[in-house]
């Protein structure tokens, strides 16, 4: 019994406490890899997110400012404020000008040189007090002739425009404004186009998300501008391959380091309104099992081996010896037999019993 104890202790020293160990730094590792390529990939993926809002911004400004110059070209403003049936005419024109600028449901507003929306698309009758959007600075940038997109906060969320001015005389005289609110379906076509999650946060409201709400607020909220945040969990487990119990060390949904996000500043707005772009940072973890399933291996392996060896040193060592002993010990007791038969005991003692 003495020798299966030292020789177990010897195997647990040997064999498993080195394979646990691989085991454990390997699954470390790889969770660390995990965040690396996930922080990686995010930061591209926010710059990706950058420069197709960009591409947007100047399609949305390339057409705000054609249809600004077609105003221009109508005397739109002019005439209706000037009233009457000739008034009445032309704000029909500009509200189905304003009709033919607006897609996906969007809006758009003309503005005369006061700062006041004197047509919307989809308008039946002129306003007779109309909002104002004076003191707006994209519609001041306008009076000083600049096109530009922006942002509009609104209490229902935010609105990206394009705002052009509308020109009279080589002067502005007015504005065009073409807008559309950041919606869910905004940020799923974005997500569609950069391989990733993308969302907008303002402070601890969701606007909109390409994730699924609840993931949405345990993985994008708590995103920052400087460094990646990690969470969230897979929606499907990791793939354990032949061993239903794996990956060990790790949770099967990759709960925590799931997703890599990272929050960009929206331009134009308040520091609390920003984007958030996610990426799957698990997918790196899915060959997890597969490694463990070949140390689990090296470790039944070792362990035959170890086991094998054992029995082997018992049988032509230990259990020789230990008759040898036996058979002296009934001697000086006075019992059993004078001579020990050579073979009952391993070749290297036969000498010894004789």
């Amino acid at each position: 019994m003495a020798f299966w104890i030292r020789h177990i202790f010897l195997i647990a020293l040997c064999v498993v406490l080195p394979l646990g160990s691989a085991l454990y730094f390997d699954t470390e590792s790889e969770k660390d890899r995990a965040k690396q390529v996930g922080a990686s990939t995010v930061r591209v993926a926010t710059r990706g997110l950058d420069s197709a809002l960009s591409l947007r911004a100047h399609e949305e400004v390339g057409n705000v400012v054609t249809y600004a110059q077609r105003f221009s070209d109508l005397e739109s403003l002019q005439e209706i404020a000037r009233g009457g049936s000739r008034g009445d005419a032309a704000f029909g024109e500009a509200v189905a000008l304003l009709d033919e600028s607006v897609t996906d449901g969007g809006f758009a507003w003309l503005v005369d040189p006061a700062g006041d929306i004197i047509a919307r698309n989809g308008s039946k009758a002129r306003d007779e007090t109309p909002e104002s959007v004076a003191g707006h600075p994209l519609f001041i940038a306008t009076q000083t002739g600049h096109a530009q997109d922006g942002i509009w906060d609104d209490r229902n969320g935010v609105i990206r425009v394009a705002v052009a001015p509308v020109v009279d005389d080589g002067a502005a005289a007015g504005a065009l404004i073409i807008g559309k609110q950041v919606s869910s379906e905004t940020a799923k076509k974005l997500a569609s186009e950069l391989e990733s999650e993308v969302s907008l946060i303002a402070g601890d409201k969701i606007l909109a998300t390409s994730l699924d709400p609840a993931m949405a607020r345990e993985v994008a909220l708590p995103a920052t501008i400087d460094e990646p945040s990690y969470g969230g969990r897979r929606s499907e487990p990791l793939p354990n391959f032949n061993l239903p119990m794996l990956p060990l060390l790790i949770d099967h949904h990759a709960s925590g380091i799931a997703y890599a996000s990272l929050a960009a500043p929206v331009r134009g707005s308040t520091p609390a309104v920003r984007w958030v772009v996610s990426v799957d940072s698990s997918n790196s973890l899915e060959g997890l099992a597969q490694r463990q399933e070949i140390i689990f291996a090296v470790l039944a392996v070792s362990l035959l081996f170890a086991l094998l060896i054992g029995l082997m040193n018992h049988r032509t060592f230990v259990r020789p010896i230990d008759r040898l002993a036996e058979h002296l010990s009934e001697i000086q007791l006075g019992r059993g037999d004078l001579e020990l038969p050579e073979a009952r005991v391993s070749r290297p003692f036969r000498r010894l019993a004789r």
